[in-house]
């Protein structure tokens, strides 16, 4: 949004002051990461994320998708794989777009059946800081 203005504020003074270019593009760029970093943080807490566990092996992204898409938009879903064999260890995220879609879909899909599976969803808690495993 503020790059083009303050680009071509700067190539309108290019030619007479090249330091303030520079000045001008790096202060524009700071200010446009910043407020971006700012936005994305903001829709982060808008959302939730949540925690589907005991899933079918044989469950695919799309699948989840479309199964939580009912409840409201989805942003984002994360399904874990095993590394080596590419099938599903049976757990996943879900980013639903608002905390009102998300605690809909967690109360009505938790502990239903879903391929002869009980779910499990629950708001995923953020994973904490330290060594990794491996």
């Amino acid at each position: 949004m503020f790059i083009p203005v303050c680009l071509t504020l700067s190539v309108i003074l290019s030619d007479q002051l090249n330091i303030f270019r520079y000045v001008t593009e790096a202060t524009c760029l700071e200010v446009y990461y910043r407020r971006r970093l700012q936005l994305i943080t903001v829709l982060r807490r808008l959302g939730l994320k949540l925690f589907i566990g005991n899933l079918p092996h044989d469950i695919t992204e799309p699948e989840l998708t479309t199964l939580f898409g009912e409840y409201g938009e989805v942003v984002t879903t994360k399904l874990v794989t095993d590394q080596f064999t590419g099938k599903s260890k049976g757990f996943a995220f879900v980013e639903m777009s608002t905390r009102g879609e998300g605690h809909k879909a967690m109360e009505t899909l938790n502990k239903t059946k879903y391929k002869h599976r009980d779910l499990v969803c629950k708001e995923a808690v953020p994973q904490k800081k330290g060594k990794k495993r491996r």
